[in-house]
């Protein structure tokens, strides 16, 4: 009786470690197919994009093909780039990480390293040319914060160079080698994201919008919504004066900027509105070729 007793220990323990065997692939390979779904069908970062799409009047998908550069992450067994909020970079080099803890300990880890070149959650926010983004590094990686951020400083962007083209230039770098293919690159996923690629029409739809809001009072207009960057956009252009058409040492007008400003409203009013753009367009010439000879 004890030898049965014995044989059969032996072989439920030998079964019980086969099951375990079995089962711990399945439980790895479940857990990125459960991120995955829970990131399709609308929570984390694309929740918030489309909703702050539509309050702010990005034109459609436009923040999503933003956010898909900055933090997308491939999904292989759903073959998709997903946004992915618990993204970070520093120095140039990507992180995902599986949840926000891991993410947040690895920002202080580089912080304390002496690390300041931070790029944190769904749009990749800069720690350091974004000090006062967020009130702790917790808040910048709540998906609703960090994209809102983000669609603000977008939208202000927008207001002060006229175009979600330079909109998007300056959102990444007011360098124009490194800015050019980046827009270029957030434009191609945009056109694959709208399926028809018609992004002239995104932009009329959310530039006749009447609110940005659909909790704002009636008659919440545009330029009512162009008050509100006011504070923001000085604030900004403080911090970044270089992305907002001044020199970054002087504070001086960038040439190229206010001679674009002077062409714009081509044929010139009078001889001295036309020699000023000449002579901006010719400065800025010069610089250029300056530039390119380095």
């Amino acid at each position: 009786m004890a030898n049965l007793l014995k044989r059969c220990g032996i072989w439920l323990l030998a079964a019980t470690v086969a099951l375990i065997i079995i089962a711990a692939p399945l439980r790895l390979n479940a857990a990125p197919l459960s991120y995955s779904n829970l990131l399709k069908n609308g929570n984390f970062c694309a929740h918030s994009i489309a909703q702050e799409e539509r309050r702010l009047g990005i034109p459609h998908k436009l923040l999503h093909a933003l956010a898909i550069k900055e933090s997308g992450r491939w999904i292989k067994e759903d073959r998709a780039n997903i946004t992915w909020p618990w993204t970070v970079n520093a120095g140039g080099t990507g992180r995902h990480f599986n949840n926000r803890q891991n993410a947040i300990q690895h920002v202080r880890k580089l912080q304390k390293e002496g690390q300041k070149n931070i790029d944190i959650g769904c749009m990749q926010i800069n720690l350091h040319y974004h000090p006062n983004a967020f009130k702790t590094i917790e808040a910048g990686f709540d998906p609703a914060t960090n994209v809102a951020y983000a669609a603000k400083f977008l939208s202000a962007l927008k207001e002060n160079h006229g175009t979600w083209k330079l909109a998007v230039r300056y959102y990444h770098s007011a360098n124009q080698t490194k800015s050019g293919p980046y827009q270029n690159k957030v434009f191609q996923i945009w056109k694959a994201a709208l399926g028809n690629g018609n992004t002239g029409a995104a932009i009329s739809d959310a530039q006749n919008r009447k609110t940005y809001s659909p909790t704002a009072p009636k008659g919440y207009t545009k330029h009512a919504a162009k008050r509100t960057y006011g504070k923001f956009l000085a604030e900004l252009k403080k911090k970044f004066p270089h992305r907002f058409g001044t020199s970054k040492k002087s504070g001086t007008p960038n040439s190229a900027h206010r001679a674009a400003n002077l062409l714009a409203v081509w044929p010139p009013r009078g001889y001295a509105a036309q020699r000023r753009a000449e002579n901006l367009a010719r400065a800025w010439s010069f610089s250029k070729r300056s530039r390119l000879r380095r």
